[in-house]
Order: structure tokens, then sequence, then C-alpha cells
């Protein structure tokens, strides 16, 4: 129960409803809750925007400079770029979502000082990992030059110095997401890498390869550029979310924060196995075609998952601040009300899938695309059925139970490869379908039942809301 130090100050939602409950009684806390719910699906609407928009500068983005570039150039710069990506992931390691949580219950204890002591400490992780990874990476490559190994050959000496720098660029961007969502800001988390570097890039990135004016190295080095200005957009929206941030001493809890990194590491590299495994087993496994087939469709699904995705980063928060004030009838009102919201968008979705048809699909994609349709329709359904059990993992991770999370995604990500080896020769494409959703439901499952258990609540659609 929240102290009467919590009261006085005013800080967090949950301690100014109790405040407004007992000054002015019950039917202006109503609108208050009202007002509060209305915030959540003004946010989570202007999560699912920038998503759109991302989507829509992506494919313009692949489109322009597949057409602009010669095959060899666009290969080396796409090879680059996913270098860099990867090599940033345990850079990152599970930041975003650790910022997220601390920072929310930080602020729900009114502990300014805690605020502080993670976001510099994390700004130190950013810093000297990315200065030890680049002298790594450059002493491989000069060793990799030295030997005449035919790897990465065809990568300049220019072009590993902007992949080495761009590397602790992307994890910034990743730490400012976590940081804003933390402050209960997630539309504005995602406008740095959602719109901001995409959008400076098509711009850019098109101008400079119809002057002729960039080859690979170039695109990637207009890609730092834009990384750049993303970061320097998400540390002008930090210091408005927090304009007190240089003020006063820091708290560090260094001991429980790496604790919890190393859990959360493994439940982000679980997400990643289980994204590309499955493509990469149908291309060892089937043809060329299939590859396609499946990650069209995979990306026609993931559509589904947009509102989840936006819900749990405006619920996630508030679930934390919920968490360490035992406010566990609230905690199951916010995780059902926002479950429903998802599960509603993904049923229809998958309907409208369902109907378009293929005929539908042959008329947008062409006939060559027309196996697409039940890839697509299979996986959509699936993601609704995932819904139904709300974000359960998430909510996992935001109570300070990442070791159960990351537990979950391990076998989630084993059972997929397995289920992939088996399913996959006999049925191609569908296999991994039915791989990738089996082994998803099996995850929320657990995840849905470990919260039912340590904390006493649902997150499903059809549970009661409590608050």
């Amino acid at each position: 129960m929240a102290s009467t130090s919590r009261y006085e100050h005013g800080l967090g939602d949950i301690a100014v409803n109790r405040l407004v409950h007992e000054a002015i009684g019950e039917r202006l806390t109503k609108r208050w809750l009202r007002w509060q719910r209305g915030g959540l699906l003004a946010s989570g609407a202007g999560l699912v925007l920038i998503k759109i928009l991302n989507g829509g500068i992506g494919f313009a983005t692949v489109t322009v400079f597949a057409r602009l570039m010669p095959p060899d150039s666009y290969g080396i710069y796409i090879l680059a770029l996913t270098v860099a990506q990867f090599l940033a992931m345990p850079l990152q390691m599970g930041l975003p979502q650790l910022l997220t949580r601390e920072i929310a219950v930080a602020r729900a204890e009114n502990r300014p000082a805690v605020v502080k002591g993670v976001r510099l400490w994390s700004e130190r992780i950013i810093a000297w990992g990315g200065l030890a990874l680049g002298v790594v990476i450059l002493g491989l490559h000069a060793l990799v030059i030295a030997a005449g190994w035919p790897i990465l050959q065809e990568a300049s000496w220019s072009l590993v110095l902007v992949i080495v720098v761009l590397i602790p660029v992307i994890a910034e961007m990743k730490r400012l997401m976590g940081l804003l969502a933390g402050f209960r800001k997630p539309a504005q988390s995602r406008v740095p890498d959602g719109l901001v570097r995409p959008g400076l890039l098509l711009c850019v990135g098109a101008a400079g390869l119809m002057a002729g004016l960039l080859d690979e190295t170039g695109l990637l080095m207009v890609y730092l550029v834009t990384a750049l200005c993303a970061v320097l957009v998400g540390k002008l929206l930090m210091r408005r979310a927090d304009p007190v941030a240089h003020v006063g001493a820091a708290e560090y809890h260094s001991t429980d924060w790496w604790r919890s990194i190393g859990p959360l590491t493994l439940f982000a590299a679980a997400g990643t196995i289980n994204t590309y495994a499955d493509i990469m087993m149908i291309g060892a496994m089937e043809s060329v075609e299939s590859v396609a087939h499946y990650r069209i469709a995979s990306q026609i699904a993931g559509v589904a998952l947009l509102v989840q995705i936006a819900v749990n980063a405006v619920i996630g928060p508030r679930i934390a601040a919920f968490n360490v004030t035992d406010d566990y009838d609230r905690m199951q009102g916010m995780a059902v009300r926002g479950c429903r919201i998802a599960f509603g968008a993904t049923l229809g979705f998958a309907g409208l899938l369902y109907a378009l048809g293929v005929e539908g699909f042959v008329a947008l994609l062409g006939p060559a695309y027309a196996p697409v349709y039940p890839l697509a329709v299979a996986l959509a359904f699936g993601s609704m059925v995932q819904t139904f059990f709300g974000g359960a993992t998430w909510i996992l991770n935001m109570t300070r139970r990442e070791k159960s999370s990351a537990t979950y995604a391990l076998i989630s990500a084993g059972g997929n490869i397995c289920l992939n080896l088996a399913l996959i020769p006999f049925l191609g494409a569908m296999g991994a379908v039915m791989a990738t959703v089996l082994t998803s439901l099996l995850m929320q499952g657990l995840a849905w039942s470990r919260i039912r258990r340590d904390l006493g609540i649902r997150s499903d659609a059809f549970a009661r809301l409590r608050a």
C-alpha cells in the first residue's frame, strides 16, 4: 500500500486517483478514470499510426534504392547494415525493457535519484560497450585481411569504420525508446527510429543516388547521419519529458539492474530466433519461392499484432507502477482492457484477410503469390488466439519476473526449431506456420498461467474488470 508521503507528493497515477477519490468523491473519480482510458486509447492509436507510416516508408525505401543501385552494391549495403544491426543487439541487451520498467517504478515511488541513476548507468553501458566492441571488430577485420580469409573481403576499411560508429548509435536509439516509454510517452518513443530516421534516409538517400553521388559506403554513411539526427530528436524529447534530469544526486542499484539484464537479454534473443529461424530453415529444406511466400505472409499477418505491440508499450509502465503498490485490481483492469482492444483488432483483421480470398491476393500481388493466402490467414488467426491471453509475457517483464518470461521464450524457441524440423519436410511453408503458431501459444499460455499463480490476476479477454 502506498505511504502517506506519496499522497502528499501527488506523483504517480495511483496516488493521484486515490487523492481525487478522497477529496471530491466517487463521481469525479469516475471522470478521472475515463480520462485515463481515453489517454490509453489515444497513445495506442498514435503508436499504430507510427507503425503504419514506418511500414509505408520502409517499403518505399526498399523499392527506390533497389531501382537506383546495382544488385551487387545494394547487396553489400544491406549486408553491412544487417551486420551493424545484429552486432548492436548484445550492446543494447535488454536495456529498453529494463529502463521502461525501472523508470516507471521509480516515478511511482517518487524517487528521482533512481531515475537519474538508471539513465547514467545505461549511458555508460552504451559508451564503454560501443568502444570495446569497435576495437574488437577492427581487430578482427585486420586479422581477416592479413590472413586472406574469404570472409567479408569485399568490405573496405571505410565501410567497416562506418559500421563500428553505427553500432552504438543504433543502441542509443533503442535506449532512448526505453526511456521515453518509462516516462509514459509510448508514441513519442517510436518517433526517432520509426519516422525521423527512415524519412530522412529515404529523402537524402534517394537524392544522392539519383545524382550519382553515393555508392554502398556513401549510402551507409547517410544512414549513420540520419540515425544521429534521430538520436538528437530523441534527446530533445527526453529533455521535455524529464526537464530536471541533471538536478540532484543519482542513486544506483547496479547489482539489481545487472541481475535483470541477463533474463531480459535472453528473452530478446529468443524472440530473434523465433523471427529468423523458420525463414532460414525453409530456405535450407524448401525452395526460394517458399521463403518468399512465407516472408510475405508473415509481414502481412504481422499487421495484426500492431495493436498488441502498441497496447503493451502503453500499459507497461502502468503495470509496473501498480505492481510496486500491490494494486492488483487496477492491474487486472488495465491488462484486460488492453487485451480486449488487441483481441478485437486482430479478430477483425483476420476476418478481413479471410474475406479477401485467394482472388483478392492474386489481384494485389499477382498470380505467382496465390500460395501466400492460406499462410497469411493461418498466421493471422494464430495471432488472434495469441492476443486472447493479452500481453502476458510483457506483464511478467514489468513485474520483475523476467526470468520466467525468458524461460518460456527459450522453450518456445527450442520448440519452434524442433517443430520446423519435423513439419517443413512434409508441409513446406505451412509447417513453419504451424510451428510458429503453436509455440507462440505455448509461450503465452505459460506466461498467463504464471501471472495468475503469482499475482492472482488474469490478463485474458474474458476476465472481468476488477477496478
